[in-house]
């Protein structure tokens, strides 16, 4: 398993891949990004635009190759009720004899800073 941003997956080569592809509210997005960046973004409504043409390109493509098998998960969902994804996600894997317990006490609301989503 590797972790890869929605930009690093255009260039993934010919194989077999099963994707899951965590999407999350855009303005948290952002807000975390100037968190990292010291400062506000000035450019943020031009920022946002990339980002959701990126999201919506990188998609679009995912869904197209017949080497990629995609399950799209809610990453704000997720925090909040993770079982029903990690049900989801085991089977997707083909693991379902995995610990859904403990990959659902493993998620930690703690880390989820940027919040824009009650």
């Amino acid at each position: 398993f590797i972790k890869i941003t929605a930009y690093g997956l255009k260039f993934l080569p010919t194989g077999r891949y099963k994707v899951i592809y965590s999407e999350r509210d855009i303005e948290e997005i952002l807000d975390s990004m100037e968190k990292m960046m010291g400062g506000k973004d000035k450019d943020r409504e031009e920022t946002r635009r990339a980002f959701l043409h990126l999201n919506s390109t990188v998609k679009k493509m995912m869904i197209e190759r017949e080497d990629v098998d995609i399950l799209f998960v809610n990453y704000n969902e997720i925090i909040l009720d993770p079982r029903p994804y990690m049900e989801e996600i085991t089977s997707f894997i083909g693991c379902e004899d995995a610990d859904v317990d403990a990959m659902v006490q493993s998620v930690d609301r703690r880390l989820y800073r940027q919040r824009r989503i009650a």
